[in-house]
């Protein structure tokens, strides 16, 4: 039986997963500051929209204006698509389940995108708490749904080695991994796909940019190591 898959809006990243997402997938998405996890997931969102695909973005930290106005510079309209009912930003002080699966029964929401996962981190270590557990259990949730989602997670430094994965990156069903390599003092911004569960993935890390419309991968170009 053919996997249903969901494309993700990234041009380039199709192709490197066997056509996109499988449907139902929790992907982490990991990058430090400025790599382009909430642009990436943006685009993920907005696809969904041209397809009929209700989103939802639940953020603590980036706010509602800034989103719509960075949307704008790309040819988006993210507040008339909000009040058109097709996709809702939830900002919220902490994690809580509740108001996030009100809104996904409300709205009927298919694509999900939570920035992010490091507040949740903060908070159940304070309290000596289960992350995992609670990860699990919401991931379970969205799967059970069959909801297609991308956590964000920031990462000190996201070097293509090295990197140690934290706990959350070990339940879910794919990772992957925006970074960047300096050049010749050029800054290259670099994806890997780290992990796909299902899928005949790219393995290499490959570069990309940033467009007037978005992140567009460059899947057939190779990061040549020094």
């Amino acid at each position: 039986m053919a996997i249903e898959r969901v494309s993700t809006g990234i041009a380039g990243l199709d192709a490197m997963t066997e056509g996109g997402f499988p449907r139902g997938y929790a992907i982490s998405l990991l990058g430090g500051p400025g790599a382009g996890k909430t642009l990436f997931s943006t685009q993920f969102l907005m696809e969904g929209v041209k397809k009929g695909e209700k989103g939802l973005f639940v953020s603590y930290e980036v706010m509602r204006g800034q989103m719509q106005e960075e949307g704008l510079r790309l040819g988006w309209n993210l507040e008339e698509s909000e009040k058109a009912g097709q996709m809702m930003f939830l900002g919220l002080p902490k994690f809580d389940t509740e108001p996030i699966g009100k809104a996904i029964q409300d709205m009927g929401v298919r694509r999900v995108v939570i920035d992010s996962l490091n507040v949740l981190s903060d908070i159940t270590e304070k309290e000596g708490g289960e992350l995992r557990t609670i990860l699990r259990n919401f991931i379970i949730g969205l799967k059970l749904q069959n909801i297609t989602s991308v956590l964000i997670s920031e990462v000190d430094s996201a070097e293509l080695t090295g990197l140690t994965f934290s706990k959350t990156d070990f339940i879910v069903d794919g990772v992957i991994l925006l970074s960047t390599l300096l050049r010749e003092e050029t800054v290259i911004p670099t994806i890997k796909i780290v992990k796909m569960r299902g899928t005949r993935h790219d393995r290499q890390t490959r570069p990309f940019e940033f467009t007037p419309q978005g992140i567009k991968v460059h899947n057939t170009q190779t990061i040549l190591k020094r």
